[in-house]
């Protein structure tokens, strides 16, 4: 009964002791490592398994973007690069969890969740600076950093 209940009611906390909870900030990555820590530790190597329905997401993904980004460029050029990052950036760490609470799979959304990371890891160093020309254009300086960063 609880576990449904979880994510209306962390929502609603969320919304009501926001101004005394963002003082709390700085835990935040303490609480993600843990949170995910609790996910991933229920799934083994074997169930990462890519199949066509993620590489289905990825390529709408890819095509995603460029199709918001040339739809948008004509009206406003910060506008459509701010839509191409919605759309091209990688799944969030916690939708796994978030997956879990509702009942879906784990195992596919994490596999998921690194193929993700890992493309947008490789393809935005040569992506970004087509979009946005004060970008770096050293793709093995980008790709480190943003490995690191993930």
């Amino acid at each position: 009964m609880l576990k449904s209940w979880a994510l209306p009611i962390a929502i609603a906390c969320g919304a009501v002791c926001y101004p005394w909870a963002s003082k709390l900030e700085f835990l935040v990555p303490y609480l993600l490592f843990a949170m995910l820590t609790i996910a991933y530790t229920r799934i083994g190597f074997h169930d990462l398994k890519l199949n066509a329905l993620q590489w289905t997401l990825m390529a709408v993904q890819l095509v995603g973007c460029w199709t918001v980004y040339f739809a948008l460029y004509h009206f406003n050029g910060i506008v459509a690069e701010g839509a191409f990052l919605c759309v091209f950036i990688p799944t969030a760490a916690a939708a796994p969890v978030i997956t879990g609470m509702l009942g879906g799979s784990i195992p596919k959304l994490a596999s998921f969740s690194l193929l993700c990371n890992l493309m947008v890891a490789f393809m935005a160093p040569v992506f970004l600076p087509w979009v946005d020309t004060t970008a770096s254009a050293d793709f093995w300086a980008s790709f480190i950093k943003i490995c690191e960063k993930v």
